[in-house]
């Protein structure tokens, strides 16, 4: 590594961000040396019966022209899903007969407030964008990952900067 290149892995650029740019339905974190930043969440795809990330992930840097820059981010996330869906279906509980069932109402709401929340991992693909060719190299990644059972959705400013308080505050009580 030559003394003016960066480190791999340097977050300083996702921390100083210039905030976001749009295109059309192009919209990027502008990272501190003025270039775009494209964030998509990968999940499996439901409708493919086999996913196969490790020949996805090989198919995209075999395909990745030189001086192109991409990283995937593993974070573990609070699933808050479980814990609401659970709560909803206890305020549609009968109204108690007995004590008994009121006080584990109670007791299970109590217990679900003030217990730790449960974590889900999130894949997140990031690639810097530096013109046209890398947003239709994204295009064709994102083709590559769906005939590989991975589905990549793009993460829009909210989530992005959602993503970015996790990731340098997180709270893992």
């Amino acid at each position: 590594m030559d003394a003016g290149s960066k480190p791999p892995g340097r977050t300083q650029d996702f921390v100083v961000g210039r905030g976001f740019k749009s295109d059309g339905d192009r919209t990027v974190l502008v990272d501190g040396d003025g270039r775009g930043r494209l964030f998509l969440e990968l999940t499996t795809d439901a409708d493919h019966p086999h996913s196969e990330p490790s020949a996805a992930y090989e198919s995209l840097l075999s395909t990745l022209e030189p001086g192109g820059q991409i990283r995937f981010l593993q974070v573990f996330w609070p699933d808050l899903g479980p814990r609401e869906s659970f709560l909803r279906q206890t305020e549609r509980w009968p109204e108690p007969e007995e004590r008994f069932r009121d006080a584990l109402r109670s007791d299970l709401a109590v217990y679900l407030a003030t217990s730790p929340l449960p974590y889900l991992r999130r894949t997140i693909f990031e690639v810097v964008i530096t013109g046209d060719e890398m947003w239709e190299w994204v295009e064709g990644a994102v083709e590559v990952l769906r005939m590989h059972g991975l589905a990549a959705v793009k993460l829009d400013p909210g989530e992005v900067q959602e993503l970015a308080r996790w990731v340098f505050n997180p709270v893992l009580e």
